[in-house]
């Protein structure tokens, strides 16, 4: 499944401001290689060559830009539908060698009244107990994600920025098991293992929204 032809409007956010930047940097270096033309002999001008050679950098860097700036941004629902454009919240438990609930992704019809570890309480008992197979909520209540994270989910993206901006990407193993879903827990299937994902959506309106991302120690 190929991502998304879209940018994330955090993304684009983001980029517009590189862009601004950029121009900046462009403009020094156009004028270092003024500079240096006037030093004369190009053969033996080292600051010339270091000029030029910066400037086709730093060129090619914004016409990188300037594509991803032409791609439409992708827009998120006020939904808890996870979707390409949204910003999420993930917990991933694992991996397990064998799958823990036998209907594997439906395990989201059991598990999907577990809250995450950043809240107060893991869990509303009244409310959840009828809703979980013991052995699920056993397996989660008391543990530690192995992985934890508010990420930007989906979309084109600049390269080498997945880890530097929080990307989620999904064409995943993991993006492609909770796009289209709504906010719950779900199973699986990974590279290494079946992975059990607690995943919601992070609403616009939630304030100072930060990502990043954290390993179980």
């Amino acid at each position: 499944m190929m991502t998304n032809k879209g940018l994330h409007s955090v993304i684009r956010a983001k980029t517009i401001q590189q862009v601004k930047q950029l121009e900046v940097t462009i403009a020094e270096r156009k004028q270092e290689l003024r500079e240096a033309a006037n030093m004369g002999d190009f053969s033996e001008n080292s600051e010339f060559d270091s000029a030029k050679a910066d400037l086709a950098i730093l060129l090619e860097e914004q016409r990188d830009f300037k594509e991803l700036l032409d791609m439409p941004t992708l827009t998120s629902r006020n939904t808890d539908i996870i979707e390409p454009g949204c910003i999420v919240e993930i917990e991933i438990y694992g991996p397990n060698k064998q799958p823990l609930f036998l209907h594997g992704s439906t395990a989201n019809n059991n598990l999907k009244k577990l809250n995450f570890t950043s809240n107060n309480e893991r869990y509303d008992s009244k409310k959840s107990e009828s809703n979980m197979t013991n052995s699920g909520f056993e397996f989660i209540k008391d543990k530690e994600p192995d992985f934890h994270g508010i990420l930007l989910f989906g979309g084109s993206t600049p390269r080498h920025t997945c880890l530097t901006d929080h990307i989620f990407l999904e064409n995943t193993p993991i993006g492609l098991g909770i796009n289209g879903k709504p906010a719950g827990i779900y199973e699986i299937e990974g590279p290494s293992g079946f992975l059990l994902v607690n995943v919601r959506k992070v609403k616009e309106d939630e304030n100072e929204i930060q990502t990043g991302y954290s390993f179980k120690k």
